[in-house]
Formats: structure tokens, sequence, C-alpha cells
């Protein structure tokens, strides 16, 4: 695991997340870092991928977990590397 998605896992622990939706979030984290392969991440590359999310079917509430855990990961992330400059 990641320096960066260690913290995230930790900041929901901090929070008291249950075991499952930590898995969750980190998961869908993953699955995303992947499909962006090293890319720029703007937001219309999010809205690609919650299109791809669509084409294969997903449901929309899952979509929105998805979404969700990659909005919180980016400002958990962005909190990381500012206190780390």
């Amino acid at each position: 695991m990641n320096e960066h998605l260690a913290t995230f896992v930790g900041y929901l622990t901090d929070k008291e997340k249950s075991k499952s939706t930590i898995e969750s979030y980190t998961r869908y984290v993953k699955k995303f870092l992947k499909y962006v392969d090293g890319n720029e991440i703007t937001k219309e590359l999010v809205i690609q991928y919650r299109e791809l999310l669509e084409r294969e079917g997903s449901a929309y509430s899952t979509i929105n977990l998805i979404l969700i855990s990659i909005n919180c990961y980016f400002l958990i992330l962005e909190f990381d590397l500012k206190t780390t400059d």
C-alpha cells in the first residue's frame, strides 16, 4: 500500500469508520488510481470514469459511493501534501 493510501486508511480509522467501509473505500480508490494510470487527474477524467462505470452497468448508488470515496481520498491527500511541504 502506498503512503497516501496508508494515510487515507488511517484517516478513515480515526473517524471510526467500519472495517467494511474502509475496505470498500480503499478498493474503490485503488481501482480509480489503476484507471488513471499515472495521468494527471482532472474533472474530465473523473467524469470519464463515472461514464465508464455507467457503461459497465454499475448501479447509480454504487457509482455515488465510488465518487464519494474518491473525493474523500483527494481531500485527505490534499491535506497530507500540504502538511508535508
